[in-house]
């Protein structure tokens, strides 16, 4: 078995469900890649009247992000 069978089998991958922060200096609602890519990432809707500045998907004390379930 090779590495990648090895992983496939016995380390499953789970979705990061990461978080955004809001600052004046973001673009709005639907002209924001942040937004889009939040979007995607959580399923939330787009709140067009928001400024979507930063997509954060490390481990940080502000925003930590969660596993979603399999």
């Amino acid at each position: 078995m090779d590495s990648f069978e090895f992983v496939k089998n016995h380390c499953p991958l789970r979705r990061m469900r990461c978080s955004i922060q809001h600052y004046d200096w973001g673009r709005m609602g639907q002209d924001s890649l942040v937004e889009k890519v939040y979007a995607l990432n959580s399923g939330f809707e787009i709140q067009l009247n928001k400024p979507y500045a930063e997509f954060w998907m490390g481990m940080v004390p502000l925003l930590t992000p969660t596993l979603t379930p399999n």
